[in-house]
This record gives C-alpha cells, sequence and structure tokens, in this order.
C-alpha cells in the first residue's frame, strides 16, 4: 500500500533511505538516485550535512521540508526514479510552475527536458483550452528546454486576447521577456490588417483586356463589374462579424481566433495565406540569447543555438 488513512504516505522507492515531510504529505525516496540527478540533493546527503548522516534503508532518516510544495516534491521525484506511470502528462500551468521552482532550487533541470517536451506537446496541441499559458514560460525556462521555450512564446503572442501581461508567479524570470511578447504581438496585428488590405489589391487591380466586354474604363485601369461586388460582399461580412475595424477586433479577440474567424468569409484563400504570412513572421524567443541577454529582441542571429520553427 502507498497510502494510509493518517496521512498521505507515497512509497516512491520501497528500499528508500530517506522520508521527505512536507505538509501532510510523507515520501521515501532513495538518496543514491537524487544525489545522481541533483547537486544539491547530493551535497545534502553528504557526510557533512546531519540529514546525510547513517543512511540506511531499515532507520530512514526523515527530513522536513516545510517550504516545498507536497505536489511538486511528489512529481519530481516521481521522474527522478523514473515512476513514469505515476507521471500527470497533461498538468495544469500552475503545478508546472510549482515543479520549476523545485528544479531550480535543487538544480535537477536536466533531468526533466524529456517531460518538457511531452507537456509541451500536450500544451501546443490544445493550445486553444489551457488557461494560465503565461506561467508556463518561467517553466520552460527553468529547466532549459529552448525548443519549447520558443514554441511556449509563440502561443502566446499568438492565443492571447489583449494586452500581454507577465504573471503573478511564484518564480522570476529576465526583466523585458513579456514586454518583447507584446511587441511582438503588435507588430504581427499590424502586418495581418497589411496583409489582408493587400489580398483584396489583386482583385481591385486586375487588369482586363480594354476590349472586355464586362469591363469598365478607371484611368489607365479595367476591372469586372461583378469585382464590386464580391469586395463589397467581403467588406460587409467583416462589419457583421465586428472586424471592420479591423486593428480593433484584436481587443476582445485573439490573433489565432480572427484569423479562424476571416476563414469562414469570402476571399478564404487569400485570408489563410495572409495569416499564414503574418503569424510566421515570428519564429518564437531564443532561450539561450535571452540567458545571455545579447539581443534586445531576444534573438542574437550568431547564437549557435538559436533555432527556427514553423507555426
Amino acid at each position: 500500500m502507498e497510502t494510509s488513512n493518517e496521512s498521505l504516505k507515497i512509497v516512491i522507492d520501497p528500499d528508500g533511505d530517506i522520508i521527505f515531510v512536507l505538509e501532510e504529505t510523507e515520501l521515501r525516496v532513495s538518496s543514491k538516485v537524487l544525489s545522481v540527478a541533483s547537486a544539491v540533493f547530493k551535497a545534502m546527503f553528504g557526510p557533512h550535512f546531519l540529514e546525510g548522516s547513517d543512511l540506511t534503508s531499515m532507520s530512514a532518516r526523515r527530513i522536513s521540508l516545510p517550504d516545498d510544495n507536497a505536489e511538486a516534491m511528489t512529481t519530481l521525484c516521481n521522474i527522478l526514479h523514473h515512476r513514469n506511470n505515476k507521471i500527470d502528462q497533461e498538468p495544469a500551468p500552475s503545478a508546472l510552475e510549482q515543479l520549476a521552482v523545485l528544479c531550480d532550487k535543487y538544480d535537477c533541470s536536466k533531468a526533466l527536458v524529456p517531460w518538457s517536451r511531452t507537456w509541451m506537446s500536450y500544451y501546443h496541441q490544445n493550445s486553444s483550452r489551457v488557461i494560465g499559458v503565461h506561467r508556463l514560460m518561467y517553466p520552460f525556462y527553468v529547466f532549459d528546454d529552448a525548443v519549447s521555450f520558443q514554441q511556449i512564446s509563440i502561443m502566446i503572442v499568438n492565443h492571447t486576447i489583449g494586452f500581454i501581461h507577465a504573471p503573478k508567479t511564484t518564480g522570476s524570470l529576465p526583466v523585458g521577456i513579456f514586454e518583447k511578447l507584446q511587441q511582438e504581438k503588435w507588430l504581427i496585428e499590424s502586418r495581418l490588417c497589411a496583409n489582408l488590405e493587400v489580398a483584396v489589391c489583386p482583385i481591385l487591380n486586375k487588369i482586363w483586356a480594354q476590349n472586355h466586354p464586362n469591363a469598365s474604363n478607371h484611368g489607365n485601369k479595367y476591372y469586372c463589374a461583378d469585382d464590386g461586388v464580391r469586395i463589397w460582399a467581403h467588406l460587409r461580412a467583416l462589419k457583421s462579424l465586428e472586424l471592420l475595424p479591423l486593428a480593433s477586433a484584436f481587443r476582445n479577440r485573439s490573433i489565432v481566433n480572427v484569423s479562424e474567424i476571416l476563414c469562414g468569409i469570402k476571399f478564404k484563400e487569400l485570408v489563410i495565406e495572409a495569416g499564414v504570412d503574418a503569424m510566421s513572421s515570428f519564429e518564437g524567443l531564443c532561450l539561450h540569447c535571452i540567458k545571455l541577454g545579447t539581443d534586445e529582441a531576444g534573438k542574437d542571429k550568431t547564437c549557435p543555438d538559436h533555432t527556427t520553427m514553423a507555426t
């Protein structure tokens, strides 16, 4: 049995020589396993610390960790002990944030990179339903997962409604990250508006042969009379969906939401092309450049670790 009615007692390792006491939870773990994954744990269980003296599985030493989150420590120990079937593959951003606090405290982020990619895959597939996506910047920063950090920055920009605010978190990020994301969001919105205007221009500027029977002469250009009807229908659809003027639509909708709505009206192919071009203009923040502080935009073009990805 792993649990008891008196208190939550979780046996991570039946032969464990350490019992972590957190709130109303007790975790039986192996000092050897934890020491391999973390230099902090290795020092804690060393001979120079009280916690490390006389460790045996017959008389496991109890170590109180009153400042650590019990659920997050349980997840961390399960990962370090390779108990994969006990790990939540769809954690809430707040839970991942608490886990990141412990990873930072105990210096064991490398062990979490494989799980970091698994979690990012879930968030990416459920991007429109994830609540509190802003809080994921800190965990992936701590996990030192450049790919996931890049992906989550793109998610935040494309799925945030209104202004991108820095969340109130238990961890800290370098100053200015969320300001960078907001700047990128403004640029994408402006580019999308411009792209959609350009998307209609080919229809307005379509030159017909002078001898086309349905053409009307407007200076040096000739237009089909039916084009005017199509353009009017396009503008009326935008107005009915409260997307005209388009710039104001981003106050109550995300970039992705606006693009999806636009795809349902006239000129679907042109709208998709305009949206893809706008959103692909932001490649995401480079984690290593952010940590080095080498570029105000968060992307140092000379960084050998700088990666790009398609949205």
